[in-house]
């Protein structure tokens, strides 16, 4: 019993120290590798790969001086390439001075640990979440709750992308100011739309957006989906 009972807590602890280390590991390993790079790999490419494979001579279609330790997501085929050519001693060309055998062996081996190094990585998250433009809130608004209004003339204009585009997700921020006005419209759509119909709002609703008259005066059709979201 005394053997289960300390199994567990030392398992723990061995699982911890475990991450830990690979931790330091990683931070070790990415520091030799970049000092490495820049005193091996890099001086390697410039004499025997950048001057057919740069910006303006891209033979092949292939560029090579924009490579990094850092090794990205967007580099990994690339660099798989590279290193199935210079290993294979296919690069450089037969006419073109060629590396001394230790000199290509360091840098295949560079590649193979950067790759091995990368794959363990925990990659980023494809896409996000992003706020509605302001067209596209006020549409949702008129669609939802039948109101021609236009109520979101207190959102400042979106900001346009390098590409002209007002829907960049880079570009549309959520922060609390533009929380609280968009909070703000809400509350006023939602009075706006009590006082045009005889639909009562839902109490949990209306108490997320503050306190609403349940008397309307004028009657109004519902809008489309307006029921679902409001209506009592």
């Amino acid at each position: 019993m005394k053997r289960c009972k300390y199994f567990l807590p030392m398992s723990l602890f061995s699982l911890l120290v475990s991450y830990a280390a690979m931790g330091i590991g990683q931070e070790v390993s990415s520091s030799v590798r970049s000092e490495a790079f820049d005193q091996t790999v890099k001086p390697f490419l410039e004499r025997h790969c950048e001057r057919c494979h740069n910006e303006e001579n891209l033979t092949s279609g292939i560029r090579v001086d924009r490579l990094s330790a850092d090794v990205p997501e967007s580099q990994l085929k690339l660099l798989e390439g590279i290193r199935k050519q210079v290993r294979g001693n296919l690069m450089p060309p037969e006419d073109e001075p060629q590396p001394d055998p230790l000199e290509r062996d360091r840098f295949v081996r560079w590649v193979d640990e950067s790759l091995r190094w990368a794959r363990l990585r925990v990659p980023e998250r494809n896409g996000g979440a992003r706020r509605l433009t302001v067209a596209q809130y006020r549409n949702t608004i008129r669609h939802l709750l039948g109101i021609d209004e236009d109520l979101t003339d207190i959102l400042p204009p979106d900001a346009v992308s390098k590409d002209g585009f007002v829907n960049n997700q880079e570009t549309l921020v959520f922060s609390p100011l533009l929380a609280e006005a968009y909070l703000e419209i809400a509350r006023k759509a939602l009075d706006t739309y009590r006082r045009s119909s005889h639909q009562a709002i839902d109490p949990k609703l209306s108490g997320r957006f503050g306190q609403v008259d349940q008397h309307p005066t004028v009657p109004r059709p519902v809008g489309f989906g307006c029921r679902k979201f409001v209506a009592g």
